[in-house]
């Protein structure tokens, strides 16, 4: 008999990725069966989401699982088919998709022409080159990071979407690895909690070289204009969620482990403001 899996709505919130973490649990102990994603009573799925999704059917495959979506709405198929889920050979490149694109760990160059091409068509708030160059920068950290500290030889999957309706543009890069708890446990020989570990490596002055999100500047200008942009800024590692949103930062924790970090960039397309760096930080006062 399969595993069946029946899976809800998923849209970019901490239950969503809670759900794709049970997805992991349920299967955890699987092997050589057959995995069957029952989407019958699913009418809508953020399609960033399949960064994460991806990276959990990895996990499955690779102890020998098979892993097959059933019962899935003409309109689903439609939205992942676009962005590379489904049939990813087919894919349709639109202007407002970043397909779902998986990197090996030595794939950096790779990884940054792939933001570089797929960025530049998306509907960006106003702003000089320059600091356009800087949030591409604290993209590329992202993934520099997940290639040194996730400990794992899971791919790691990026994508994202424009959303003229509701005037947001998501980026969603997932890697496989150990997360941030493990990373810290790694470095310091001590365990803390999930959403303590992300509270540690956002706070400035934090060596999060060790953790899994990177400290450099690009990552520091990014994390500053999605602020003054009024988008979010998500990290799911392990059983936390960490949401940032309008200066306001949100902590859950989850009732299944996500196995790894899913990092995702919110831009609110809808902002009328000019952006420009008009003073680089002093590099010394870093995460």
């Amino acid at each position: 008999m399969p595993i069946t899996i029946r899976s809800p709505d998923l849209s970019t919130n901490a239950s969503s990725f809670e759900e794709i973490a049970r997805w992991h649990f349920q299967c955890s102990d699987a092997s050589n069966d057959r995995i069957e994603i029952d989407l019958s009573r699913v009418r809508w799925i953020d399609a960033h989401l399949s960064s994460s999704i991806l990276c959990v059917i990895r996990k499955m495959q690779s102890r020998g699982n098979s892993v097959v979506f059933t019962n899935t709405s003409p309109r689903i198929v439609d939205i992942m088919q676009r962005n590379g889920l489904f049939n990813s050979e087919n894919r349709v490149e639109t202007g407002t998709v970043i397909p779902l694109t998986a990197f090996s760990k030595s794939d950096g160059v790779l990884y940054s022409n792939f933001i570089r091409q797929h960025m530049k068509r998306m509907r960006f708030p106003q702003m000089t080159g320059v600091l356009r160059g800087k949030i591409y920068e604290g993209l590329d950290e992202i993934f520099i990071n997940s290639s040194i500290h996730s400990y794992s030889d899971t791919k790691i999957f990026a994508c994202g979407q424009f959303f003229p309706k509701y005037e947001r543009i998501d980026f969603s890069i997932t890697d496989g690895g150990i997360g941030i708890h493990g990373a810290y446990r790694r470095a310091f020989g001590r365990d803390i909690s999930a959403v303590a570990a992300i509270d540690w490596a956002m706070t400035e002055g934090s060596t999060t070289r060790v953790g899994d999100i990177p400290g450099g500047l690009g990552l520091k200008i990014l994390r500053q204009f999605i602020r003054l942009n009024m988008g979010r800024f998500i990290l799911v590692t392990g059983n936390g969620c960490w949401m940032e949103q309008q200066g306001v930062t949100e902590r859950k924790q989850l009732a299944f482990e996500f196995p790894g970090t899913v990092v995702t960039i919110e831009v609110n397309t809808a902002d009328t403001k000019s952006y420009e760096l008009a003073q680089v930080p002093d590099p010394s006062n870093l995460w």
